[in-house]
């Protein structure tokens, strides 16, 4: 591993040679599709629109099939929603106001969906970026 995280693992191909003279090695693997063992899982990513306001942001979101609530991230910063979500809040509904926020900044936001326990998660929405 040489630490790039954009090249993958430059040895994956040693590592899987040495599984398959072993014959321990999958053929091929299979990733499962936004399963979670949850039956009528979400499916879809809401559409997130997030609208500017005086020290808050107005977020909205189309409905997600199979949906029972949906939980708000906000994240700041060069890595915008690539890391350091926190968990605004949990609703039912499609929209969510976010107050308290320092007009200028800019700020990023992605909303989950969630099936019938917390297991149960959809695809997430892209991320939106907005400047109150």
């Amino acid at each position: 591993d040489d630490g790039d995280l954009t090249n993958g693992t430059p040895h994956m191909s040693a590592i899987f040679e040495a599984f398959n003279d072993h014959e321990i090695a999958c053929p091929t693997y299979q990733i499962p599709v936004f399963d979670s063992g949850c039956p009528n899982n979400p499916q879809t990513q809401p559409e997130i629109t997030a609208t500017p306001a005086n020290m808050g942001v107005q977020l909205s979101w189309t409905t997600v099939s199979n949906s029972v609530e949906y939980e708000v991230l906000r994240s700041e910063g060069v890595m915008q929603c690539s890391q350091g979500k926190v968990l605004l809040g949990k609703t039912t509904g499609n929209t969510f106001e976010d107050s308290g926020l320092q007009n200028g900044r800019e700020y990023y936001y992605i909303v989950v969906p969630k099936g019938v326990n917390d297991a149960c998660y959809g695809p997430s929405s892209d991320c939106a970026a907005v400047v109150p």
